[in-house]
């Protein structure tokens, strides 16, 4: 189901995709986190505009030519999913790579605030359930 944060989801990927990572950032909210998939045994978290840039940097260390296609936006609000097929070619072998990967965006005033990456978007979608029983059991 997509709703109104669709679109302006999708043009940022494209910005992305055409430009790289400084195309977006300022569209993030300056003090934004970006947390790795919860199941990598290495897993970081990243802070603000200056983190995005080095999650990227760790990503092109291994890939050059990395695409997000968006395959669908789920819009929850302050919560969107954007449910994506990553593309990239190995820097050093010239192999095309392809796999599925969801972006959880927790927005603030229309803002992106925290990114959380996942394998799928089912695992998103249930990451995101949990939270909002948390929160209706703490209010």
């Amino acid at each position: 189901m997509e709703g109104v944060n669709a679109e302006r989801f999708r043009a940022g990927y494209e910005a992305f995709n055409k430009s790289g990572v400084g195309a977006i950032l300022e569209l993030l909210d300056p003090a934004i986190q970006v947390h790795d998939r919860p199941t990598l045994p290495d897993r970081a978290t990243y802070h603000g505009w200056s983190g995005v840039q080095k999650l990227f940097e760790v990503m092109i260390e291994a890939f050059d030519d990395v695409q997000f296609e968006v395959e669908k936006v789920i819009d929850r609000g302050d919560n969107v999913i954007v449910g994506l097929r990553q593309l990239a070619r190995g820097r050093n072998s010239g192999i095309r790579v392809a796999g599925e990967t969801a972006h959880l965006w927790t927005l603030r005033n229309g803002r992106p605030i925290a990114l959380t990456i996942f394998g799928t978007c089912d695992e998103a979608l249930d990451a995101l359930r949990r939270a909002e029983a948390r929160e209706s059991v703490n209010s």
